[in-house]
């Protein structure tokens, strides 16, 4: 093409009509001539159009032309790299004579990086000696691409070492701290991005995600308003959905609503089914158990589907509230679809065991929890859910079986040993109870004494009052002097 062109414009009609001449000589089958340079020139236009098919052809016709060119042997080895044909790419780059060009070099490491010989390509790298951005924003983007990202970092921070006012690599730094926690780090660079442009809604709202990392709720609420003030459209939805993220962890539950609602009508990348699992979450925290039931179906029966963690979270939730509301068999039926769903979830199995144990069908219960019993036998974080979970529906006997094994494989885990207490004193056995308090030295006096009020006033069961009676009477009968 016709380097003399001054009109970008121009440059383009000449371009467009060089592809109209390709494609009706090809067309035509006509035998027709093109130096290098147009075939790249019209294998990039495919390539900026997405036909990476023609964009191949038109490569493979060039090399027919000009067989050693390396510019054209160079673009073919990549275009074979798009279509994941490594060996392919592989036998292009042995053809190759120009192997000092640090284009060449780039395609070996690019090559050898998918192939997964880091090191081999680690020693081509170490020969490249150019101090250019470019080239090192490339090779951080090589170790993005094989997910390195504290080496892909390394690279971006030489490239924003040669132009520290480069707004896209610092924005790219602030990422990638951010995405392997280094915090601090992160919060420097946004900041560096909020003085020159503090109307940013992309830099507060990074900003924001950092802070939320972080569990700094307030600094996150008030980014993300930040955001939602400022200019551009990015970065509003995750605005709203950080904000509502902030808001429900501070327990403000009927703004954080609000703020989702606001996700939803943005429109935003995240899927619509998982902004109804949180307004859900919502209703559920507030008690309004009816509400909650309405988003958690809609998650569930909305277009897309949900990941498999969050499905089976969206399904336990569901269940839990029809339970509150008294819909036993609708929660029953939705723990038996959660039970042949993910056999090995625990949930659905002890919600099941504790509607069949409070309809008096204690041997279904027992199948239930004796299941999934044996299905994690040491799972200390299970055996402690299912130790509170049939302390609090009755079962002490199976609630005293799964924490006393927490016990034995972790003696001094706190919540197992409060539990064990509430048990110990359920069924008078004093000398147990005795125990727990030596081991981890609880006193018996308020401070003990708070604990399980919080205790019966987070149950609110007939149960908890005779539990508090037991353990009235055993601090009035017990030692008083230590050495006794």
């Amino acid at each position: 093409m016709n380097e003399d062109r001054l009109s970008p414009d121009d440059e383009a009609q000449e371009l467009a009509q060089l592809v109209a001449q390709y494609e009706w000589m090809k067309s035509n089958n006509r035998n027709f001539y093109m130096d290098a340079e147009q075939i790249l020139d019209i294998a990039e236009w495919y390539e900026s159009n997405d036909e990476p098919e023609s964009a191949y052809d038109v490569l493979i016709h060039g090399l027919s032309l000009h067989p050693d060119h390396p510019d054209l042997l160079i673009s073919l080895a990549y275009a074979y790299i798009d279509r994941e044909q490594l060996e392919e790419a592989e036998n292009i780059v042995g053809l190759i004579d120009d192997e000092y060009s640090v284009e060449v070099k780039m395609l070996k490491i690019e090559l050898l990086f998918l192939q997964d010989k880091v090191a081999e390509a680690e020693m081509i790298l170490d020969t490249i000696s150019e101090e250019d951005q470019n080239l090192y924003v490339d090779i951080a983007g090589l170790y993005i691409q094989i997910d390195n990202i504290p080496k892909g970092l390394l690279w971006f921070q030489k490239a924003l070492a040669l132009n520290p006012d480069n707004e896209d690599v610092v924005w790219t730094v602030a990422e990638c701290c951010s995405s392997i926690g280094r915090h601090e780090e992160a919060i420097h660079y946004y900041n560096q991005l909020i003085d020159n442009q503090p109307y940013s809604s992309d830099y507060w709202t990074g900003l924001a995600k950092v802070y939320f990392s972080q569990e700094q709720y307030d600094k996150t609420i008030e980014a993300c308003d930040f955001a939602l003030v400022g200019e551009g459209i990015t970065g509003l939805s995750d605005a709203h959905l950080f904000k509502a993220h902030s808001l429900f962890q501070l327990q403000n539950y009927a703004e954080s609503i609000q703020e989702y609602y606001e996700v939803l009508d943005q429109g935003g990348d995240l899927l619509p089914e998982y902004i109804y699992t949180y307004i859900g979450s919502c209703y559920n925290e507030m008690g309004e158990w009816e509400q909650a039931c309405i988003y958690y179906e809609k998650a569930l029966q909305g277009v897309n589907v949900l990941e498999l963690e969050k499905e089976a979270e969206t399904y336990m939730l569901f269940a839990f509230c029809h339970y509150k509301v008294g819909r036993l068999e609708k929660a029953q039926e939705l723990c038996r679809i959660m039970e042949d769903l993910y056999p090995n979830t625990p949930e659905p199995y002890l919600l099941d065991g504790r509607i069949y144990f409070q309809n008096n069908d204690k041997e279904n219960a027992a199948r239930c929890w004796d299941y999934i019993l044996n299905k994690k036998p040491d799972d200390v974080p299970f055996l402690v859910e299912m130790g509170e979970f049939c302390l609090d529906a009755g079962d002490y006997e199976r609630a005293r079986f799964a924490l006393e094994k927490v016990v034995t494989i972790e003696p001094d885990n706190l919540i197992a040993n409060m539990l064990l207490y509430l048990i110990y004193v359920q069924c008078g056995d004093w000398k147990s109870l005795l125990t727990v308090h030596y081991n981890l030295e609880i006193p018996m006096d308020a401070k003990l004494k708070t604990l399980f009020y919080a205790y019966c006033e987070e149950n609110e069961s007939p149960l908890s009052k005779e539990l508090l009676k037991k353990l009235l009477k055993f601090e009035e009968n017990s030692p008083k002097d230590d050495k006794q």
